[in-house]
C-alpha cells in the first residue's frame, strides 16, 4: 500500500486545512486574540494525518488508513466552522459593546446602515444555530457563510469600527452638555429657591 492510492484524500487533507487556516486568519485578525477551538481541532486532524502516515509504512489495511485520514478532514471543516462561529460572536459582542458605550441613535446618524449591519449579524447567527439543528446541511450552509457573508460582515465591522472614536468623542460631548445644563437648571433652581426665601423672611 502507498501513498499514492490515498491521494484523493490527502489532497482533501491538505485543502480542508488550507481553508481552515484561512478562516482561523481571518478570526483572529478580527477579533485579535487566539481561536483556541479551532487551533485544537487541527491538533486532533495533524495527530491522525501522522498516525494515518505511519500507518501506510507498516503497510496497515486501507481501511484503517482511510478512515484517519477522513477524520482529519472533518477535524479540519470542524476548526474552519469554530473560527467563523468565533469571528461571528466576536462582533455581534462588539456591536453590542458599541451600542451600549455610544448609543443607537449615533450610531445610526453617522453610519446610516448599521441597522442593517445588525440584521446581517442576526441572519449569519441565525444559519448558523440551523446548521445545528440540521446538519445535513452544515457544510453547505459554513460555506455560503465563509464565501459570501463573512467577507462582508467583517468589511462592514471595520468600516463600523472606524468610526468608534469619532463616536465616543461626540458622546463625551453630549454627556458633557447634559451634565452643564442639568447644573446649570439646579444652579438657577437653588437660586430661585434663595429668592423666595429672602423675599418671604426679609419682606
Amino acid at each position: 500500500m502507498s501513498v499514492q492510492e490515498h491521494s484523493d484524500l490527502l489532497s482533501k487533507v491538505q485543502l480542508e486545512w488550507n481553508k481552515a487556516e484561512a478562516a482561523i486568519k481571518a478570526a483572529e485578525m478580527t477579533s485579535h486574540d487566539v481561536v483556541v477551538p479551532s487551533i485544537n481541532e487541527l491538533r486532533y486532524a495533524g495527530r491522525k494525518l501522522v498516525d494515518a502516515l505511519e500507518l501506510l509504512s507498516t503497510q496497515a489495511d486501507r481501511e484503517q488508513v482511510e478512515t484517519l485520514l477522513r477524520e482529519a478532514v472533518f477535524n479540519c471543516q470542524l476548526a474552519r466552522y469554530d473560527a467563523i462561529d468565533a469571528v461571528t460572536a466576536v462582533i455581534a459582542l462588539n456591536a453590542d459593546l458599541l451600542i451600549e458605550n455610544v448609543g443607537y441613535n449615533s450610531l445610526l446618524s453617522y453610519y446610516p446602515n448599521f441597522s442593517g449591519f445588525l440584521k446581517k449579524i442576526q441572519q449569519i447567527r441565525e444559519r448558523i444555530a440551523a446548521s445545528r439543528e440540521d446538519r445535513s446541511q452544515r457544510s453547505t450552509i459554513y460555506s455560503a457563510i465563509e464565501i459570501t457573508d463573512l467577507p462582508e460582515l467583517i468589511n462592514e465591522y471595520e468600516r463600523v469600527r472606524s468610526l468608534e472614536p469619532v463616536l465616543k468623542g461626540v458622546e463625551r460631548k453630549r454627556r458633557k452638555e447634559l451634565l452643564i445644563s442639568r447644573i446649570t437648571a439646579l444652579g438657577g433652581l437653588i437660586f430661585g429657591l434663595l429668592g423666595m426665601i429672602s423675599a418671604i423672611f426679609f419682606h
